[in-house]
């Protein structure tokens, strides 16, 4: 017998013996309250069908779609619930399909007050620098005693799919562990380790892309910056290791909260490459970093970290303070998106005082921290908003924001000099539910951007963009919605144009709230091009548990300069639900 098949024997010898209890004394051993349900059910099942026609154009997604969702939920006497979430698509099996990521998805996730776990598909967070919004299918486990705090998780987040550059990917298996102290929301520090690793033999190996390292005695050189004859775009077996230390300090009551976070990084992007015999080297890599990763001769290390500081020093003021730094061979394979060789500070105040809101937003980014490109990138940005009401029933709004980018390069062909101005606002008035009229907008904003080298005369612009909306409801079962818009846009040398925008809503209940409609129609015309969108909803409440929900789009483009350029598509869809 193995270890796993005895813990599980043990486990079934203990549920046993409590059911064999009597059943006051097995509440009392369990904690339970014997006034609720011994085991409840509940959740919603449903489907979604789709059918999707183009003409005049590629086709964008399937012809049909159809799926199936079951998300139950089970109790027993509230102390321990299990939530499943299930979902099954024709989008895995259509043609195309091995060239994506699969979309059906499954899970388990009981929860016992102190702890919880799931086994399937799931995503979590643990840090923006190390493991945050992959979804991985496999299981983890969460558990908090006291002041202790355990996390672990593991399984697939790609499956191999032969794609090419675009789509194409090599089979992905990550894994992490945090463990932490202290409160939740409060002071605490934490460790956490995430590592990810491609199955070389995942896919055919391509004869073009393989990493051709230009050093046959497998040295070392500190360089973030690709080294070897290999494909820069080029699909890869990649490998990374990324350790990093969180903490947060809480002070004042609250009023005066650090968080920082210390990260490091292993990264290897082709791991055919050879591994690295430099003893030097090796010898300045931890000893667990070692145990979990390789270096080679297309791998690269380097740090990251996050300071943040927010002061609250009465209710009605807040400001916050960040900064970032994150090395040009800084890598997390277990964050959805995180873009290296940057360093940058945010702060941002806001104030409220009654009626009056504020609000102030500074920003300054650069990238080339390892003095490796032939320039630099600076981005900064300022801006402000005020919001107040001026009565009752009128709310008043402005904003103001500046941006600028500037790469400082000495060549007149390189060189960006870029800015941008912002200006907005919103005037809206609320009538009342007594009024027909019940509401109405109106919103401006001037945009401006330029560019100081003459070469870049074309990204010169400016646009003033109007709308205004008016919600009317005659009765109380019905509403309209009318809407107009304008953009008057000038760029480079070309003369000014001018986009118009109409569109009509109206909303439908009737059966006393259980059946609802809305149709909205939007005509948009600019230059010799008209864009006509209808969109069409009703949702009908069958029972008390039953809804159906039907949808149909129709999306109409006639370009009168150039017909070839002119397509037509639609949609349509339902929607069952069921709760239970």
């Amino acid at each position: 017998m193995t270890r796993g098949q005895g813990f599980l024997v043990l486990a079934l010898i203990l549920v046993a013996r409590a059911l064999l209890l009597p059943a006051g004394a097995r509440a009392q051993a369990l904690d339970l309250d014997l006034d609720r349900p011994a085991l409840s059910f509940g959740g919603e099942v449903g489907t979604f069908s789709e059918l999707y026609g183009v003409s005049g154009a590629e086709r964008r997604r399937p012809g049909a779609t159809a799926r199936l969702y079951l998300r139950p939920t089970a109790s027993i006497y509230g102390l321990v619930s299990v939530r499943g979430d299930f979902l099954l698509s024709t989008e895995g099996n259509q043609l195309g399909a091995q060239a994506r990521q699969n979309i059906n998805q499954y899970s388990l996730s009981p929860d016992w007050g102190w702890g919880r776990a799931t086994v399937g598909d799931f995503s979590g967070s643990y840090s923006p620098l190390t493991y945050n919004g992959i979804r991985a299918r496999g299981a983890s486990v969460d558990v908090e005693r006291g002041a202790l705090r355990l996390s672990m998780f593991g399984g697939r987040s790609r499956r191999a799919v032969d794609g090419g550059a675009v789509s194409g990917s090599y089979s992905r298996t990550v894994a992490g562990a945090r463990l932490g102290v202290g409160e939740a929301r409060g002071t605490s520090l934490a460790l956490v380790m995430v590592t990810a690793l491609d199955d070389p033999g995942s896919l055919d190996e391509p004869t073009d892309t393989l990493f051709l390292d230009p050093q046959p005695d497998t040295t070392f050189v500190e360089d973030t910056l690709s080294v070897g004859r290999d494909n820069r775009f080029a699909v890869t077996p990649q490998q990374n290791l990324v350790m990093s230390l969180v903490g947060t300090l809480a002070l004042l009551d609250d009023r005066l909260k650090l968080e920082a976070e210390l990260a490091g990084s292993g990264y290897t992007r082709d791991r055919r490459s050879d591994p690295i015999d430099n003893p030097e080297l090796l010898d300045r890599i931890p000893g667990i970093a070692e145990a979990l990763f390789t270096p080679r001769t297309s791998s690269s290390a380097d740090y990251a970290y996050t300071l943040q500081g927010q002061i609250s020093p009465i209710p009605a003021l807040t400001s916050t303070v960040t900064f970032r730094n994150l090395g040009a061979g800084y890598v997390s394979l277990g964050t959805a998106s995180l873009l290296s060789d940057r360093r940058e500070i945010q702060s941002r105040t806001a104030l409220r005082l009654g009626r009056v809101n504020a609000s102030l937003d500074l920003g300054r980014q650069n990238d080339n921290l390892a003095d490796q490109k032939a320039f630099t990138t600076t981005r900064n940005r300022i801006g402000a908003s005020l919001s107040t009401r001026l009565t009752r029933r009128w709310t008043s709004s402005l904003r103001l924001q500046r941006a600028t980018l500037d790469n400082e390069a000495t060549e007149e062909e390189r060189w960006i000099a870029y800015g941008s101005w912002l200006l907005g606002t919103r005037q809206s008035i609320a009538f009342g539910r007594a009024s027909i009229l019940r509401s109405t907008s109106v919103d401006y904003n001037f945009r401006s951007t330029g560019d100081e080298n003459p070469l870049r005369d074309a990204s010169t612009s400016w646009a003033h963009t109007a709308s205004w909306s008016v919600v009317v409801q005659p009765s109380r079962v019905f509403s309209i919605t009318p809407t107009a818009g304008l953009v008057h846009s000038k760029f480079g040398q070309e003369d000014w144009a001018t986009r118009t925008n109409f569109g009509l809503g109206g909303q439908l209940a009737l059966a006393r709230g259980r059946w609802v409609s809305g149709l909205n129609l939007s005509r948009t015309h600019v230059h010799r091009t008209t864009a006509l969108q209808a969109t069409l909803t009703s949702r009908f409440q069958l029972t008390e548990s039953d809804a159906f929900v039907f949808g149909a789009r129709l999306n109409d483009n006639e370009n009168l300069g150039d017909p070839g350029l002119s397509f037509r598509e639609s949609t349509v869809s339902l929607r069952w639900t069921r709760r239970f």
